[in-house]
């Protein structure tokens, strides 16, 4: 067929899926022209004029677009187009115009501003921005590269899907605003610096000013502000947002041009019907305040900030010990501590390792996502987007939650209890948790006290040993700064406050 074929990150090809091809197909059979009459495929060109719009006499991609029927498609021969603004022509519901590469050829945008309806956009790459504004109500955009580019939705009843966005720069991924009835489902968000200063801030999707919008099966990281966020924007308000089945991570390593502000910040100042569900979100902190029909049900959260979200049936791996001891959703609803390992965090592949470590109790009757991050049936039984067919589960883990920064750990605080003398243990609670609001998966760690490097963390399976020596260290706390090696083997540090103990 001719379309684009990238690989995202996580090594998922995408190219034409199922529900791409049978766009086509309608495209193709749709009752647009007379019975048993073929609507003639219309051909542009970056350079094209004219109006014949042939393979030999490309005309320019407007006036193919403003003269395609129902059901028919536009073909763009290989090039870098100039800017494009689409104000006329388009499909029906029954009948949209596709636009895509002709076979075998390769098609860059760099601006495209549309206002027509029903157009599948499919298979092209995007530089720099691609806005489907009021009036472009019910258009799609399938299988598509934002290569820098970000997506601005600004109409109704439009579906973005098998898409990968990177590397923008003071730009978002995707960001709607004052659309309705849109669907945002399994593409790959990542990479978006803070590397102009431009007056914006870098978000993988933001929304605002808008209702009945559906984020599901994505996997998003990386981005310099948020993961997610829901904005004020004019006030207007938003109802019916879901949130579901998605891998969500701020800045897996935080640096100027990524800064790690919250993996997901769910806190407009209006909202209604607000639904947040299986979704597994780490390396940045989650911000969630109550509002009007929220579910906010079956998460992990790496690092909760909110320590009065009303979270149920979730594993919170850390929160943030300088506002409450525990979070108030702790024991209630279904809603425990945990300790979860992922296949590879820093790689974005949140699957997990054992899920018996998601399990939970279910409590109540909420409605649950129907999928997981993959497509597959949800198992209700776990929390997080990653459903694993088959798994037989253990007994709902009840690990002991740290409480502040005492009980002999890091309690998710940074500060590490430790006696005078020597030693070693592998029960230190709160250690992962510490890593996690910091956005780091570690895998080793050393800390220097007085100028030596005193004590040192591996983790192996699912905990931690520390061994220490304090041996002629006196009682009391000692500011200092933490090696830490991650699991990709990148090396960095963080603050950490060890607290001798008399032994």
């Amino acid at each position: 067929m001719g379309a684009v074929v990238v690989r995202d990150r996580f090594g998922r090809s995408r190219g034409l899926t199922l529900g791409t091809l049978g766009v086509l197909v309608v495209a193709l059979l749709a009752p647009g022209s007379p019975a048993g009459a073929a609507t003639a495929d219309r051909y542009a060109s970056a350079a094209g004029s004219g109006t014949a719009c042939t393979a030999s006499a490309p005309c320019a991609v407007g006036t193919a677009i403003a003269g395609a029927g129902g059901g028919g498609r536009v073909l763009l021969l290989s090039g870098s187009y100039p800017d494009l603004t689409v104000s006329g022509g388009g499909g029906t519901a029954s009948a949209p115009v596709t636009v895509r590469p002709a076979s075998g050829a390769s098609v860059t945008l760099s601006r495209v501003k549309s206002t027509a309806p029903y157009l599948v956009w499919t298979g092209m790459r995007v530089v720099t921005t691609f806005y489907l504004n009021a009036g472009s109500t019910g258009s799609q955009l399938r299988s598509m590269h934002f290569d820098g580019g970000g997506l601005f939705l600004r109409a109704a009843k439009i579906t973005v899907t098998d898409s990968e966005f990177e590397g923008g720069h003071s730009i978002d991924g995707i960001q709607v605003g004052n659309a309705s009835d849109v669907l945002i489902e399994d593409n790959t968000i990542h990479d978006y610096d803070q590397s102009i200063d431009n007056g914006y801030h870098a978000d993988c999707l933001q929304i605002f000013d808008s209702s009945r919008v559906t984020v599901r099966g994505n996997r998003i990281a990386n981005c310099y502000n948020a993961g997610v966020i829901l904005s004020p924007g004019g006030g207007t308000g938003m109802t019916d947002i879901v949130i579901e089945s998605n891998f969500i991570q701020s800045c897996v390593v935080r640096s100027p041009l990524c800064g790690g502000g919250s993996a997901v910040d769910l806190r407009p100042p209006k909202i209604t019907g607000l639904v947040f569900r299986s979704n597994t979100v780490l390396a940045g902190s989650t911000r969630l305040t109550a509002s009007p029909g929220l579910v906010a049900d079956r998460n992990i959260l790496g690092y909760l900030s909110d320590c009065a979200a009303p979270f149920t049936n979730t594993v919170i791996l850390a929160w943030n010990t300088s506002v409450c001891a525990q979070p108030s959703a702790l024991g209630v609803g279904g809603t425990r501590y945990g300790e979860v390992d992922f296949r590879d965090r820093d790689g974005g592949d949140l699957h997990l390792v054992d899920p018996t470590q998601a399990r939970i109790s279910g409590a109540g009757s909420v409605a649950t996502a129907a999928t997981d991050v993959d497509g597959q049936a949800l198992d209700t039984r776990l929390a997080g987007a990653d459903s694993v067919p088959g798994a037989v589960l253990g007994a709902v883990p009840a690990p002991t939650p740290p409480v502040g920064s005492g009980g002999g750990g890091s309690g998710g605080s940074g500060v590490l209890t430790l006696p005078a003398g020597t030693g070693t243990s592998s029960d230190i609670p709160g250690i992962d948790a510490y890593f996690a609001s910091k956005g780091i998966a570690a895998a080793s760690f050393t800390i220097p006290v007085n100028g030596r490097t005193l004590v040192s963390g591996t983790r192996s399976a699912s905990r931690w040993t520390v061994s220490w020596n304090l041996t002629g260290v006196p009682a009391g706390l000692y500011t200092t700064d933490a090696v830490v090696v991650t699991t990709s083997g990148a090396t960095t540090t963080i603050p950490v406050t060890i607290r001798v103990v008399p032994a």
